[in-house]
């Protein structure tokens, strides 16, 4: 009689972990060099959503591959570049609206306020106000890969570059953001071990942002990244920028789009842990030799083939998983049948990463 089951015994099952890391851009690109916006730029009302944040694509989005690749945003603890509901009543404050926002989702709590650096003191500076880059938890997987995070912007003052300083730091703060690095002026250079950190201050002192690989989320501060570039287009990025215009919307996070564009490159890499499982299936040289398949039998007895009896043959071309409710969970074909025989032994290997 054919066999159908075979159970596993513990040795028979490996389970191996390791980090898998990609381009979080489209098509596992590490980097891009263009940026575009869509429609919703034109959506700057007092309810459109272009006042919150701004879709940033790889390509034209009239394109059929462009794709969100980022999200920048503005926010000010306490509203201002955005009108008062007296001046415009239907004002929601999206810059107050962002800012905590996101101060709730990466701060400690009862923390109300992001802080920089100011000099060479971590955190000295207090910032009201902050240019956020997000990316969607669907690109960087289960987190942003550190020591892989390029960005630069350009202003009168020219082009500069930033990084994260993970490489540099062995024991990050955590908080409810996950693991926190500082963001500074530098590049990341392949050549090397690893990234050259310039420096983690502007000429005014103040610290240029924060990097939190496992939000995605990477924190900009106005005032240290506009002191550095200079103004972008004819608009001053710094806070003072910021301030409340009667009526009107400032838009600044449209203003670092613009920088982004001028600074044609980005680099960034998702990283995640995949656990992957190897079955080794045995095949012993008196297993699985008879077949449930009609042509193993003739006759109207249903009599086994002699020749078959004799020397039984059957080939191996899938491998059931089953649990112990018999209830099938996996199906692997072999690329060809292995022939199966009494004397011959086989051993398939199946992988499952999840």
């Amino acid at each position: 009689m054919a066999n159908i089951y075979k159970n596993l015994s513990p040795d028979d099952v490996i389970t191996v972990k390791k980090k898998v890391t990609k381009g979080v851009f489209s098509g596992d690109a590490a980097s891009i060099t263009t940026f575009f916006t869509g429609s919703q730029a034109a959506e700057t009302s007092s309810t459109g959503r272009g006042l919150y944040y701004l879709d940033v694509f790889q390509t034209e989005s009239t394109d059929s591959t462009a794709a969100v690749q980022f999200t920048l945003s503005y926010g000010h603890l306490n509203g201002n570049g955005t009108p008062t509901v007296s001046t415009d009543s239907g004002s929601r404050r999206p810059t107050q609206a962002v800012y905590k926002q996101y101060a709730n989702t990466l701060l400690p709590v009862n923390t109300t306020q992001f802080t920089f650096y100011t000099g060479s003191t971590a955190d000295g500076h207090t910032s009201n106000d902050a240019f956020i880059l997000n990316f969607s938890r669907t690109r960087i997987k289960e987190e942003l890969d550190t020591d892989s995070f390029e960005i630069h912007f350009s202003g009168s003052n020219g082009i500069f570059k930033f990084i994260d300083d993970s490489a540099d730091i062995t024991n990050p703060t955590i908080g409810p953001g996950g693991a926190v690095y500082n963001i500074a002026s530098g590049t990341i250079d392949l050549t090397t071990t690893g990234s050259d950190v310039v420096t983690y201050t502007a000429s005014n002192g103040e610290g240029y942002g924060k990097f939190f690989p496992e939000s995605g989320i990477v924190i900009f501060n106005p005032s240290a990244i506009g002191n550095t570039i200079g103004n972008v287009l004819g608009v001053e990025i710094t806070g003072s920028s910021a301030n409340l215009v009667a009526g009107t919307y400032d838009n600044l996070h449209y203003s670092l789009y613009d920088s982004l564009v001028g600074g044609a490159y980005a680099k960034a890499r998702s990283s995640e842990d995949v656990s992957s499982q190897s079955y080794f299936v045995r095949v012993r040289n008196k297993e699985f030799n008879f077949s449930n398949n009609p042509t193993y039998v003739s006759g109207s007895d249903k009599q086994i083939i002699d020749s078959l009896y004799n020397e039984p043959v059957t080939y191996i071309s899938t491998v059931g998983l089953y649990n112990e409710q018999n209830e099938l969970l996996a199906v692997a074909k072999v690329s060809r049948p292995i022939l199966n025989g009494r004397d011959t032994e086989s051993l398939v290997k199946i992988k499952v990463d999840f």
